[in-house]
């Protein structure tokens, strides 16, 4: 019953053909791939904040040898994402229109983790000048870390510090080793 079997055999062959070359168009080449570097600095980088402030030591009544203290509203956050060292200066409550004419005053600083940092400007008892603190190692990188300062006055005789309004200024100096 096969009245053109060359015609089957070529339909056949052609069916075969196109079947090839439809595996060979999807399977294809093999995949070529390059890569380009990705590249980018950070550099370090500090914020300090100051959460609460400002410090007040009350009032004194002008009696000889009076000491107020410990007042603690003083508190810096830093967050760093490097290494970095710490320095906290303060100074004496100066008189605000004669500067001739001070209170002792002693501050001490603490982290948020209850670590005692020690005393600047002046340290107790005895309030003894010590200067600046400086913690180095201080803070590491990729952290986040709350440091309070408590603070401490006193009085000399009563004609070493007139009557009036006194100030003095914290300072929390950053800086990377």
């Amino acid at each position: 019953m096969m009245r053109h079997p060359i015609l089957h055999r070529l339909l056949i062959l052609l069916g075969v053909l196109v079947l090839l070359s439809v595996a060979y168009a999807v399977e294809g080449p093999p995949p070529v791939s390059e890569t380009v570097p990705v590249n980018a600095e950070v550099k370090p980088y500090v914020k300090v904040t100051v959460l609460s402030f400002p410090m007040n030591l009350g009032t004194f009544t002008g009696a000889a040898n009076e000491e107020r203290g410990p007042a603690d509203n003083a508190v810096f956050r830093v967050q760093t994402n490097a290494d970095v060292n710490l320095t906290f200066s303060g100074g004496d409550l100066t008189h605000v229109s004669n500067p001739a004419y001070k209170i002792k005053t002693a501050y001490k600083a603490w982290t948020s983790g209850g670590v005692d940092l020690g005393y600047f400007n002046r340290s107790l008892p005895g309030y003894s000048p010590v200067g600046d603190l400086i913690v180095s190692p201080g803070q590491s990188a990729g952290t986040t870390v709350d440091y309070g300062i408590m603070g401490w006055a006193k009085t000399g005789e009563i004609w070493e510090q007139i009557g009036g309004d006194y100030s003095a200024t914290i300072t929390l100096t950053v800086w990377t080793p």
